[in-house]
Formats: structure tokens, sequence, C-alpha cells
């Protein structure tokens, strides 16, 4: 499950949102089977730890400190 889908220019961008400043795996993995399913390759986790990317193949989650917003 996702927390938000917005939609910019046609482009659907899933974001995931956790209060929590570690990242937890099944959360990734739902974010990546979401990318997978909609054949899209950027998504975001917005989450109380450090800025960092995760990457699986062509496909990639911005970790986002919500401290950023």
């Amino acid at each position: 499950e996702i927390d938000l889908v917005l939609l910019q220019n046609d482009k659907i961008i899933p974001v995931e949102v956790k209060y929590s400043a570690n990242v937890q795996r099944k959360n990734i993995n739902h974010l990546f089977a979401f990318l997978n399913e909609h054949k899209i390759t950027t998504g975001f986790y917005i989450y109380g730890g450090a800025l960092d990317i995760v990457k699986n193949g062509e496909m990639k989650i911005l970790l986002i400190p919500y401290y950023y917003l």
C-alpha cells in the first residue's frame, strides 16, 4: 500500500510517508513493487532519517527526511 499517489504531467509519483528514522524493508519492497507494476522508475519515501537513495535496477527510491519539506 502506498500513502500518496501524485500525478504531475501525466506521470505517477508514489510517496510513502513514515514517522520512523529507520527505513523498513517491507515498505521499500512495497514501493518497488508499485514502481514495477506501473512501469515507473522513481518513488519517494519521506521519513525521519537521512537523505539517501535506494536503487533496484533502473528503479530508485529517494529517501527524503521530512524536516527537508
